[in-house]
């Protein structure tokens, strides 16, 4: 059996950027089917994006985590569009049915995304699951974005390479996940360990969702970064859900009920300003 530290960093990070993929529910599948499909060729690779609510609505773009797939987001998405929302779900790079073209890197994910957003028209909200939710804190924000909402978010980077060498069958080495971030990040022209608080990404509003039972990132990091983000008080807000997981909050009424309320109080504070 291999030490970590005998495997070279970009071989380890390069594994980081390939995850389990998780199987595609049918009634995702066939939710996803019903939706406007775009195959988007970029300057970093081709992917899918799906499309759904009116066209001139206010837009939220919903980011899913590493190894995930739009479809997940299908319980969120409708209770959005049923509120008036347009909804626009990519597949990151390398993820869901579209055949993989470019790179997966979080780099070429975040030019992914940008890219998108120039094709498809602003989003006034953005909502990221996991990993999507550091990705969401890294897309640049514009005039009219209203708010951010983080899902089952880690920390930072780091606290994300601490949960792939944990599930690694290697024994460890201190301070691996700090280098393979640190590494990471500069290799890919990111902020230092994509820290959500110093990345600038959260917009005029945000809100922290976790589940108490996250077995993957702990509560504890959702209430770090609350407790680390810059913006005033009354401009952000936590919610720990008692006995919900990593993938349960994507699937809990009462979750999407908050996250629809709270993307419709900063909608019309941006009305009243």
């Amino acid at each position: 059996m291999f030490e970590l530290h005998e495997l070279p960093i970009k071989t380890l990070c390069e594994h980081f950027d390939q995850p389990h993929q998780l199987p595609i529910r049918g009634q995702e599948r066939r939710w996803l089917a019903t939706l406007s499909q775009h195959n988007l060729s970029t300057s970093v690779g081709q992917g899918r994006v799906y499309e759904t609510g009116p066209k001139q609505a206010p837009t939220v773009l919903l980011i899913h985590g590493w190894g995930g797939y739009a479809g997940m987001f299908a319980p969120l998405a409708n209770q959005l569009v049923s509120r008036g929302y347009r909804v626009v779900v990519p597949d990151l790079l390398g993820h869901g049915e579209a055949t993989p073209v470019g790179g997966r890197h979080f780099g070429a994910q975040r030019i992914w995304l940008t890219q998108i957003l120039h094709k498809l028209g602003p989003c006034q909200h953005v909502v990221g699951h996991s990993l999507g939710g550091l990705l969401a804190t890294l897309l640049p924000v514009s005039a009219g974005r209203r708010s951010t909402t983080l899902l089952g978010a880690p920390q930072s980077l780091t606290h994300a390479f601490q949960h792939f060498v944990d599930q690694l069958s290697l024994s460890t080495s201190t301070g691996l996940a700090k280098r393979l971030a640190g590494w990471y990040c500069a290799e890919h022209d990111l902020p230092i360990d994509c820290l959500p608080h110093h990345s600038g990404g959260y917009a005029e509003h945000v809100l922290f969702v976790h589940g108490s039972k996250d077995h993957r990132f702990s509560s504890d990091q959702a209430r770090a970064n609350h407790s680390r983000c810059p913006l005033p008080r009354q401009q952000k807000q936590l919610l720990i859900s008692e006995h919900l997981g990593h993938l349960g909050i994507l699937y809990h009424d009462e979750i999407h009920h908050t996250i629809c309320t709270f993307i419709d109080h900063a909608q019309e504070s941006s009305h009243a300003m």
